[in-house]
């Protein structure tokens, strides 16, 4: 059945005796349909107890510069506070927008960056010291904005101008600086749309506890060979440890 008209209604807390109540709404966001016509409706998969710890509890990790929206100037501009993780000799993500032909309006504050992974394999990669541990077996929660830009140039390690349009996807890797065990996490599907769509994740350190967090690109799995591309990164979340999460099949956060 299809339908055309959205309606949101209060309703009683089913435990308890009925009375008057009251909520504050703001802030609707889009509908998205997810590959195979699935509605992106994450954040109301999770039940009332199962939403993150308070966020003035310990089980908050805070970012420094989510936004990047301060940067230091050396060869080129670089977000204070985040490390250029990707391949030697290399360059590093862009603060954005204006390089590359990069127009769109940031999600959050006034920059962003911009990622590429390119075609003989290499990878963009910037990463964080955090400021606590994420505990070994135990869930967090964590978000990032990203979008697509529908023109992208940059050069080739050659030198060469060539377009770097094709979406690529988001791997969040976990370390353990003190064993150097590193740990993939989660990874989305390829940011394509040039809106900017809020990507939520559910990190669960297997291996060990984690105090680096590294954000990287990566091609799309089911493209046989590597390619040049890009994603638009801003607004990224603090890192929440989940009173309880349900094991619900969400296929934007991992594989």
């Amino acid at each position: 059945m299809n339908c055309d008209q959205l309606i949101l209604t209060t309703q009683h807390k089913l435990d308890v005796p009925k009375e008057e109540g009251n909520l504050l709404l703001d802030n609707c966001s889009d509908i998205q349909l997810l590959p195979g016509g699935k509605i992106n409706a994450l954040r109301s998969s999770i039940s009332p107890e199962e939403q993150p710890s308070n966020a003035g509890a310990a089980g908050q990790i805070l970012l420094q510069n989510p936004s990047f929206e301060t940067y230091v100037y050396a060869q080129q501009p670089f977000p204070q506070f985040w490390d250029d993780k990707g391949a030697k000799n290399m360059t590093p993500p862009d603060v954005q927008p204006g390089a590359h032909y990069v127009t769109t309006s940031s999600k959050d504050g006034r920059y962003y960056l911009s990622m590429i992974a390119r075609v003989d394999g290499t990878k963009e990669a910037i990463g964080q010291q955090l400021s606590a541990k994420m505990e070994q077996g135990t869930p967090y929660s964590f978000s990032v904005w990203l979008a697509h830009s529908k023109d992208f140039e940059s050069r080739t390690k050659e030198g060469r101008a060539a377009p770097f349009t094709k979406p690529i996807l988001l791997q969040i890797w976990g370390i353990n600086t003190k064993t150097g065990a590193k740990e993939l996490l989660a990874k989305s599907i390829p940011a394509s749309t040039q809106r900017w769509i809020e990507y939520i994740f559910k990190l669960t350190p297997a291996q060990s506890d984690v105090d680096y967090l590294i954000l990287e690109t990566c091609h799309d799995p089911k493209a046989k060979t590597a390619y040049n591309g890009h994603f638009l990164i801003d607004n990224c979340s603090s890192i929440l440890k989940m009173a309880k999460y349900r094991d619900f099949h969400r296929h934007i956060m991992k594989d």
